[in-house]
């Protein structure tokens, strides 16, 4: 940061713009020197700004590499939260044997096995419709108000048989109002009602508008019911159940059933079991991050790294990379460390320092499915390796830890730079101005002084031409 221009700086080439006539008129002068003397004074007062300016520069790279090393390591502690929940590990999928008849999805968490659903039934609607109009389009001149399973509904004389269908669609009471055209006689539009779920749609008709449009006779019954309403029929495990829609999102925990078909005599089996999709995604994601951290610690602490050798990221790595080899004491043999689910490490051939790791998919998902268990108490649980990650993680990121303490202590002393550069600019400039100043009024008065002392040089050296003029000549001086 340098100082700022303004009308008040003083230039002090503007001081020299004569020095070409200076020089004629007093040889002796060494006006370059002069010169050079007063900018290098100009430079030793901008010097404490320039210094300042300078190690606020050098602040940035550091603080960048550790903002790095921060982000990827909070992305790895993500990454062990993951890891070491029991959730991951109870996350379900499920299928069915007979998806034309009923399909199985699971979501969240829930108890692996087998269940044997049969259908009996889907769900009915209870549809009915309403007598003959002659236009769907033209005003039915009725107003006020009904209610269909609880829900009011508005409509006003103007409102057609098509806009009072819609009326009744918008209000979502639980049915789908329809205006079809038989293409009878004189009459053929006809609003049909059916209901969204396998149960009697209720109503209130106090204006009597559902019955003028024949949905509903005089006494209020129903004028056409073309299908009673039922429930879905289906047992699970042989307990026998009913639901209003073609779905079971209860039953068995996590697991939604969707209603297609019957299933005649041979029941559907619906399997709940791991869902080791998600697992696999949650390693794979782990070993990108890994990877991640390892290359920005490799770039910032390796060397020219903006922070070379620096022991508390080494540290960390150190730690990290004995956890990631580590085989734990409690395990069986066949599933005690992160190898056993297809998870290495290596490093080319002549940088031994420069680690990669990598998962076999294969090898992870025959862990999976042989020993599921061992895979969770692996990561998971109370010692698992996930855990054990995210323990350090935790420390280290927390806010005595060695990471958040650096970042803080170049935050720190970038503020204090930034906080003295701004509050001392000012007054730096105007101590220069000061100072140039005071230069240049020693430099007038050194002109004035030399101008003054040329000019009586020429008023004595005339006089003493004429005085030997004179003398040469015989005069007389007066």
């Amino acid at each position: 940061m340098g100082i700022a221009s303004g009308s008040s700086s003083l230039s002090m080439t503007n001081l020299f713009n004569n020095s070409q006539l200076l020089g004629t008129l007093f040889p002796s002068l060494n006006m370059s020197a002069i010169q050079a003397a007063f900018q290098s004074q100009e430079l030793q007062i901008e010097q404490p700004l320039t210094n300042a300016s300078s190690q606020l520069g050098t602040l940035s790279a550091p603080l960048k590499a550790w903002q790095t090393m921060q982000a990827d390591l909070q992305t790895l502690q993500t990454d062990a939260v993951t890891l070491s929940g029991t959730s991951l590990y109870q996350s379900i999928t499920a299928s069915s044997t007979d998806p034309a008849a009923v399909t199985a999805s699971g979501s969240g968490q829930g108890t692996f096995g087998s269940y044997q659903v049969a259908i009996n039934s889907l769900m009915a609607p209870e549809i009915v419709n309403g007598t003959g109009q002659a236009s769907s389009s033209t005003a039915l001149g009725l107003s006020g108000s009904f209610s269909i399973n609880g829900t009011s509904i508005s409509v006003s004389s103007s409102d057609s048989l098509s806009q009072l269908a819609s009326a009744i669609n918008d209000a979502n009471a639980g049915v789908t109002a329809t205006v079809m055209n038989t293409g009878s006689g004189s009459t053929p539009y006809v609003l049909n009602l059916a209901s969204t779920e396998g149960k009697t749609i209720t109503w209130y008709d106090p204006n009597g508008i559902l019955q003028k449009v024949g949905i509903l006779n005089a006494n209020g019954t129903i004028n056409d019911q073309v299908q009673a309403a039922s429930p879905a029929s289906y047992s699970i495990n042989g307990v026998s159940l009913t639901s209003p829609t073609n779905s079971d999102t209860s039953t068995i925990p996590g697991v939604t059933l969707n209603f297609l078909g019957t299933t005649g005599s041979v029941p559907a089996t619906v399997s709940v079991s791991q869902n080791t999709a998600a697992i696999q995604q949650a390693l794979s994601q782990f070993v990108s991050d890994f990877n991640q951290f390892l290359s920005d610690s490799q770039t910032n602490t390796g060397q020219g790294g903006a922070i070379e050798g620096n022991a508390t990221i080494n540290a960390v790595t150190d730690q990290l990379m004995s956890i990631v080899t580590s085989s734990m004491a409690s395990q069986p043999s066949s599933m005690s460390s992160l190898a056993d689910l297809g998870i290495s490490l290596s490093a080319p051939v002549g940088s031994p320092n420069n680690f990669t790791m990598s998962l076999n998919s294969t090898t992870l998902q025959s862990a999976l499915q042989s020993n599921p268990s061992g895979v969770a108490a692996l990561l998971g649980g109370s010692g698992g390796l996930a855990t054990q990650m995210q323990s350090l993680l935790s420390t280290a990121l927390g806010s005595n830890g060695g990471v958040t303490a650096a970042i803080s202590t170049l935050q720190s002393q970038q503020q204090t730079l930034e906080n003295d550069l701004g509050n001392s600019n000012s007054a730096m400039n105007q101590m220069v101005n000061q100072q140039l100043q005071a230069l240049q009024a020693q430099f007038s008065t050194m002109l004035s002084t030399m101008v003054s002392m040329a000019g009586q040089s020429s008023a004595i050296s005339a006089y003493t031409n004429y005085q030997y003029s004179q003398s040469v000549s015989g005069g007389t001086v007066g």
